[in-house]
C-alpha cells in the first residue's frame, strides 16, 4: 500500500514562505557581491582613489636652498627643545629666532618631526597666528615645506585649515615661483 501524505494549506504557505526566504537571501548576496561604485569607469575615477599617505608635494623656489644636509648633522636635544619654545612662544620676534639659528643651526635638525609627528614649519603653520616672517626665516635656515607630517598634510594644508590666508600664500607664493 502506498501512503499519501496530504499537506495543509497552512504547511504549504510555510514551506513556501521559508523558499521565497531564502530565494530573497540568496538574490541579496548576489546583489551585494555585484555591487561597485558609481565612479567605476569613468573620468573621476583616477581621481577619486585614496592619495598615499605620505606625499610630498614638489616646491619651485629660489628662496628654500638647505644649507647643510640637517638629516646628519648631531642634533642637541636641550637645544632642539628651546626651538621648539621660542616657535611656541607667541611673542617671539623674527630677529631673535633669526640670532638663536645662526648660533644654533650646527646643534638643531630643522626638519626633525616631533612625537606628534610634525616639523617645527608645520607646528607654526598649525597655529591660526603663524607668522610669515618666522615660516620665511625658518626656510630660510633649511626647512623643508615639501615635508608631510605623519599623517600627510603639509605646511600648506596646515596653513590653510587653520585659516591663516597670510602664511597660506606666502606657501603659494614659494611654489609657483
Amino acid at each position: 500500500m502506498i501512503a499519501l501524505s496530504i499537506k495543509t494549506p497552512s504547511e504549504i504557505n510555510k514551506k513556501l514562505a521559508l523558499k521565497r526566504k531564502a530565494d530573497e537571501h540568496r538574490n541579496y548576496i548576489t546583489s551585494v557581491n555585484n555591487k561597485r561604485p558609481c565612479y567605476r569607469g569613468t573620468i573621476y575615477e583616477s581621481r577619486l582613489l585614496p592619495m598615499p599617505p605620505s606625499t610630498v608635494l614638489p616646491v619651485y623656489s629660489p628662496v628654500y636652498r638647505p644649507a647643510v644636509d640637517r638629516h646628519t648633522a648631531s642634533v642637541d636635544e636641550s637645544v632642539q627643545a628651546k626651538l621648539l619654545a621660542l616657535l611656541d612662544d607667541t611673542a617671539t620676534k623674527t630677529h631673535d629666532l633669526k640670532e638663536f639659528l645662526a648660533e644654533n643651526s650646527d646643534k638643531i635638525n630643522i626638519n626633525q618631526y616631533g612625537e606628534d609627528g610634525v616639523t617645527p614649519l608645520h607646528r607654526l603653520c598649525q597655529t591660526g597666528s603663524g607668522d610669515v616672517e618666522v615660516a620665511a626665516t625658518l626656510i630660510r635656515f633649511g626647512a623643508d615645506p615639501r615635508l608631510t607630517s605623519r599623517d600627510g598634510w603639509s605646511a600648506f594644508h596646515m596653513a590653510s585649515f587653520s585659516g591663516n590666508i597670510k602664511l597660506m600664500r606666502y606657501l603659494m607664493s614659494i611654489r609657483s615661483s
